[in-house]
């Protein structure tokens, strides 16, 4: 008798499972697998301050850059033995927060922020130059098609074009008021911004001019990136994922979910995808977007930004001088 009433109870709390599991898939609306092992670590960045952006030239130099609060010089950091040790350098501009870097070379780079601060270094970021643009907005994203022809995007539908490797700066018009985030470069010409609203914007000229494109979704759109110059993602709020494979023409919702944010997407190489955005969350796609894995997660912390250097070698940055690294590929 006893052992009749364990087996009743066994078949009750499965029963219970099953319930519950079928439960959560009803209300979930993603295209995410369960978790897969990770190769990921956590670096010491040697700060606290919320990192927004990481850049690496090669599997050693890189520079990450976040909040000023509450230490100022902890606004910039660079590391030259590929994440093992990092160390400040001190930057002095009107700017609460700096949110994109780009380096053309080892000496050669810039970063922009808050309060339309953009800064510049010709000497490998040991120290920085305000450079004047005819905007004050917050900027979002700063990339460059080549050494002379750049962009940097914005609050307000901000974008601001340069052809003389960033020695001057002029606006151009996004067609949109939207705030325009992380900046994607697709190709020799061709770029991508994504923004508030579910906006995509589209320029095959350097910059020069605009476009609007249909993303299908109402979501605030993060990032985006592209594998080859028809096939990209782009990712953001409530999950967002969307795909195009056909230069933006037409892009596909392949999944959302209300329960977090994704802020980040990139390439490691020709198939595999990999995003990153709230709790730590990192997925995975090796098919260019159609299907998703979760990474195990390795930290609690908002994951704000990610970068591969090869297919094997990346880091992702978020809150609390958080720094992930990746020598074994995105899982």
């Amino acid at each position: 008798m006893h052992n009749f009433l364990k087996y009743i109870l066994r078949i009750a709390g499965l029963a219970v499972l099953i319930f519950s599991i079928n439960s959560c898939k009803e209300n979930v609306e993603s295209a995410v697998d369960p978790p897969i092992l990770s190769n990921w670590y956590v670096q010491s960045s040697g700060i606290t301050n919320n990192l927004k952006c990481v850049y690496f030239l090669d599997p050693f130099t890189g520079y990450a850059v976040g909040n000023s609060f509450p230490n100022d010089s902890g606004k910039v950091i660079k590391t030259t033995d590929g994440g093992n040790s990092w160390f400040k350098k001190p930057v002095v501009v009107n700017s609460s927060s700096l949110t994109s870097v780009f380096f053309f070379d080892a000496l050669s780079g810039f970063a922009v922020g808050s309060v339309g601060t953009v800064i510049k270094t010709t000497d490998g970021g040991s120290s920085w130059q305000v450079v004047n643009v005819p905007t004050n907005s917050y900027l979002n994203g700063v990339n460059f098609f080549d050494p002379d022809n750049g962009l940097i995007s914005g609050y307000n539908g901000t974008i601001l074009r340069t052809s003389d490797r960033g020695l001057n700066w002029q606006a151009e018009d996004s067609l949109t008021p939207q705030a325009l985030n992380q900046i994607c470069i697709s190709g020799p010409s061709e770029a991508f911004i994504p923004g508030e609203v579910g906006v995509m914007v589209y320029t095959s000229d350097k910059g020069q001019n605009w476009s609007m494109q249909i993303s299908g979704v109402p979501y605030s759109l993060r990032s985006a990136a592209f594998v080859n110059g028809n096939t990209g993602i782009a990712c953001g709020q409530n999950g967002a994922i969307i795909r195009t494979t056909n230069k933006g023409t037409n892009w596909i919702t392949v999944a959302t979910n209300p329960s977090y944010a994704f802020t980040s997407v990139t390439f490691s190489d020709s198939n595999t995808a990999i995003i990153v955005g709230d709790f730590g969350k990192i997925i995975k796609s090796t098919d260019l977007g159609e299907s998703w894995s979760n990474v195990l997660q390795v930290t609690p912390y908002f994951l704000r930004y990610v970068t591969f250097v090869n297919n094997l070698e990346g880091w992702a940055v978020g809150e609390t001088g958080t720094i992930l690294h990746t020598v074994r590929g995105a899982d």
